[in-house]
């Protein structure tokens, strides 16, 4: 028996039908496929030697004559075979092929006649089974609807459905229409996360479509700020900054933010492109100046919400306006070599503030030295210390200090050419 015993369940029961002319009616139906072949069963006597006839919307099939040989006839010659118990074969089937085929014996000498009527269905096999999306890009959860349509090639082709390989249920929260075909979520949400997939099947065979994972967008989070300065001190003027700003989402875009505000307008600000690996978005500061310390922060978001980073200030270092220092560094000097010569010319002036203090303190408190003339007194006992700076100076110039020898007997001369003179 052909493949048409896989179709048995579509199968109709052969009705057998005495009619009072002496008639024998019998009707089945068969059910092949394109390309197919199918056969008609008879079992008529052998030597009852009947004329068989098979005819196919008015046109003959086959044909055989009382003690002649059985045969196709017209466009059937070479697609069909007529065995002599009275069965029928076709081969290479079409869609043409579909209908009722009617088989009639007449017994020689006899009034009984034999007729049958078979019905032929001819199936295209489940074939190129596609699965579409109405939504190409990002789907977002609780925005958006997406319809899955199946399609095939075949007859009678029924369908069925499946998420991550598990069938989905007629009563689940998805709406199937179209007899079956179209698949709709409205909305989607967060649990349609995986790989759908059509199954379409007849009784011939079945197929399964390739498959579609909806690419559900995330919301926004874990949204940072950070800068390349490590927390050291940024000279206006002379220095860049770049901040970085990472997120976690999908089809994130960033806005940045200066004291709360949307950033100005300036030449000094570049934000490079924005990435997807992870989403971010670089701003240049070059130069950097004084209204550029902060906060600074960027906002990312996208169509399920915004996060806001964490605030950024900057911190800053300039020069006193209208002074020799800053017109220095505007010729070249980095901010340390800067920093270094402001920090000596302060501790400069201090040391020099510290000295002169003392100074004047010491001379407040040296007391007036006694000079005297030792017109009298001989060489040898007379003591004179020269102040820095005086010599070379006459002796009226000379400045004096009082000194006290070890010997005191030396005062006693001296007193007494004091009052012999």
């Amino acid at each position: 028996m052909s493949r048409t015993s896989a179709g048995m369940a579509l199968m109709i029961p052969c009705v057998l039908l005495l009619l009072n002319s002496g008639a024998v009616f019998v009707y089945q139906l068969e059910n092949e496929i394109v390309g197919g072949s199918v056969y008609f069963y008879e079992s008529i006597p052998v030597q009852d030697n009947p004329g068989i006839t098979w005819n196919f919307k008015n046109a003959t099939v086959a044909q055989s004559f009382p003690g002649g040989t059985p045969g196709c006839v017209g466009l059937y010659v070479g697609r069909c075979e007529l065995y002599v118990n009275g069965t029928l074969r076709l081969d290479r089937l079409t869609s043409e092929d579909e209908g009722n085929y009617s088989m009639t014996a007449q017994y020689p000498n006899s009034t009984i006649i034999k007729s049958s009527l078979y019905g032929l269905r001819v199936y295209n096999p489940v074939s190129d089974v596609k699965l579409t999306s109405n939504i190409s890009g990002v789907v977002w959860p609780g925005l958006n609807s997406v319809s899955l349509t199946c399609s095939a090639r075949g007859t009678k082709v029924n369908y069925s459905w499946s998420l991550q390989g598990v069938p989905l249920p007629q009563d689940s929260p998805y709406h199937f229409t179209e007899n079956n075909t179209v698949l709709t979520m409205s909305p989607v949400t967060a649990n349609d996360n995986g790989t759908f997939t059509c199954t379409a099947y007849s009784w011939i065979n079945n197929e399964t479509s390739n498959g579609i994972n909806l690419t559900l967008g995330s919301g926004i989070s874990a949204v940072t700020l950070t800068s390349n300065t490590s927390g050291s001190y940024i000279w206006v003027g002379e220095e860049s900054v770049s901040l970085h700003c990472s997120s976690d989402g999908s089809n994130v875009t960033f806005l940045w933010k200066l004291n709360g505000g949307s950033l100005p307008q300036g030449p000094q600000y570049h934000i490079s492109s924005q990435g997807d690996s992870p989403p971010h978005s670089n701003l240049l500061i070059s130069p950097i100046s004084k209204t550029d310390a902060g906060p600074f922060t960027c906002q990312a978001s996208n169509p399920l919400g915004n996060e806001t980073s964490n605030a950024l200030n900057l911190s800053l270092a300039f020069c006193p306006t209208a002074t020799a220092l800053c017109q220095t560094s505007g010729s070249g000097l980095g901010g340390g070599e800067i920093a270094g010569i402001v920090l000596g010319t302060v501790c400069g002036i201090f040391i020099l503030e510290v000295i002169v203090y003392f100074v004047l303190k010491a001379k407040r408190k040296t007391p007036s030295s006694t000079v005297y003339e030792n017109a009298h007194v001989p060489e040898q006992h007379t003591y004179e210390r020269t102040m820095p700076g005086t010599q070379g100076k006459s002796s009226q110039e000379s400045n004096y200090e009082e000194l006290t020898h070890k010997d005191k007997s030396i005062y006693s001369i001296m007193e007494s050419a004091s009052e012999k003179y």
